[in-house]
């Protein structure tokens, strides 16, 4: 019996050595989720038009969601035109006038 009880024991220091890991982890990925978001708002601002664009390609890839774009978004050129993609159904952020 007292093998068993130090067995759990042993078995629950284990548990609790690998949830400070993925603590430790999980903490590292959210910095670097909130890195690329700075490094994409400042694509943004100083961006071409076709790094601009791809900001939008990379949301529609599932890299991020509607609140990080929209974060993303935030006092850029391309505000508006993002914001109006994200809360319209109606509007393609690709869409082209072309006359017929």
């Amino acid at each position: 019996m007292e093998i068993f009880k130090l067995k759990l024991e042993n078995l629950q220091i284990k548990n609790e050595e690998i949830q400070k890991e993925k603590n430790k982890l999980n903490n590292f990925i959210h910095s670097i989720l909130q890195t690329l978001k700075q490094f994409f708002h400042k694509v943004l601002k100083i961006g071409t038009e076709k790094d601009k664009d791809n900001v939008v390609e990379y949301y529609k890839k599932d890299l991020y969601d509607n609140i990080d774009l929209h974060d993303i978004a935030n006092n850029t050129s391309k505000e508006q035109k993002i914001n109006d993609y994200l809360y319209s159904n109606e509007y393609d952020y690709d869409d082209k006038d072309f006359d017929i």
